[in-house]
């Protein structure tokens, strides 16, 4: 296993704000993206802790705005820039595998369906059994009333 994966398996990847050289007007606009998209992500505890998406809507808008920042790139020669975008996309990816959706309608419909499903099977068990009980006498009274 990869070291990278390592990292996002435990949860963060190692990128903070001064990975980017904001000093420069080079990719301002894809600079402020991808702030934005750190901020989304939010923050979940400690000083200096990753940054990176917890649930399922944050990867989305996460996602999202870091589309839009690779948009916003006027200049790829960018080195730092770049390898942070590259970074933030990789836990974006893993973090879209860890956050599948899951639907819960489905499931109740399935146990429903289980459900009415055991019920028609005994009642129709008990419908076997009393007519497998019928005497001759009552087989005939029922044949000559249909």
């Amino acid at each position: 296993m990869s070291s990278a994966n390592k990292k996002h398996m435990q949860g963060g990847m190692n990128t903070t704000y001064s990975n980017v050289n904001t000093e420069d007007e080079r990719n301002k606009k894809a600079e402020e993206l991808l702030f934005q998209a750190w901020e989304t992500a939010g923050y979940h505890g400690q000083p200096d802790e990753d940054y990176y998406p917890r649930t399922a809507q944050e990867t989305r808008d996460m996602e999202d705005l870091l589309t839009q920042a690779e948009a916003a790139i006027d200049d790829p020669s960018d080195t730092e820039l770049m390898e942070v975008m590259a970074d933030t996309r990789e836990v974006l990816e893993w973090s879209k595998q860890r956050h599948w959706t899951f639907a819960w309608w489905i499931i109740i419909c399935v146990a429903i369906m289980g459900c009415y499903y055991f019920y028609q099977a005994g009642s129709e068990q008990d419908y076997v059994a009393k007519r497998q009980a019928l005497t001759d006498e009552q087989v005939q009274t029922e044949l000559s009333e249909a």
